[in-house]
């Protein structure tokens, strides 16, 4: 990985990956990389392209399980620079992919921008969420993406709009794509009535979720026409376990 050495880029070689997990788990990885924007990105991704090496995009580590024996290639975290930037675009709002989801909240709150709150309590950040179209009740980030950026195979800067996007069930159905950033479609509203939402959609996900210990958000996905939890009662498993 000398290409990667003679670079400036933020590099942190046998890097334990529990520390950037919500399970807080994870062995090391070779390298971790931090681009502070998407020009350093856009070398990066282009480079192991090329290489051929492996290569892991870590968000805020949730949903995903790294075992001890952590992950041979180049692991890139986009939680810092230019990847955290949230802006108001035309009464839209322009995010990077590494802002946490309960930032971004807290800017909507503050701002009085409505139509993100059923986000609260989610352990992600923007570009995981859109990834894996994360949401609720039937509410899903679908429903607030206007665009968004993304690198390419090639490792091109590209924007694709809302009716561009082959959204489902916790899945965005994109080919390789490394997203970067988007714009959301959200409404104004006041500070006071986004705080209310936000606390009504926090409880409703704490009374399913322990939000204060460890976890890697929801485990299961839901099957077609059932509820995974409703499922899971009804079979009595509730509360069990598997000891190896």
């Amino acid at each position: 990985m000398n290409y990667l050495k003679a670079s400036k880029l933020s590099l942190k070689f046998n890097e334990p990956l529990k520390n950037y997990t919500t399970f807080g788990i994870g062995g090391k990885a070779s390298v971790l990389v931090r681009p502070e924007n998407i020009e350093e990105l856009k070398f990066l991704i282009k480079t192991l392209l090329k290489t051929g090496e492996n290569f892991l995009i870590l968000g805020c580590g949730s949903n995903i399980l790294i075992n001890d024996e952590g992950f041979d290639g180049v692991v890139i975290s986009l939680r810092q620079g230019d990847f955290l930037h949230i802006g108001n675009k035309a009464g839209n709002l322009e995010v990077g992919a590494g802002t946490r989801i309960s930032t971004l909240l807290g800017f909507c709150e503050k701002n009085g921008f409505s139509g993100l709150e059923f986000m609260a309590g989610i352990p992600a950040s923007v570009g995981g969420a859109i990834k894996q179209n994360a949401g609720i009740l039937k509410k899903t980030m679908a429903e607030v993406i206007k665009d968004i950026n993304y690198l390419d195979k090639k490792g091109e800067i590209r924007t694709l709009s809302d009716k561009d996007l082959n959204f489902s069930y916790r899945c965005l159905d994109l080919e390789f794509s490394v997203i970067t950033g988007a714009t959301l479609k959200l409404k104004k509203s006041s500070p006071k009535k986004v705080k209310e939402n936000i606390r009504l959609f926090f409880n409703l996900k704490r009374q399913k979720q322990p939000l204060e210990k460890k976890s890697a958000g929801c485990i299961f996905k839901n099957p077609k026409f059932m509820n995974i939890g409703a499922l899971i009662e009804e079979l009595g498993l509730k509360g069990k376990g598997l000891l190896s």
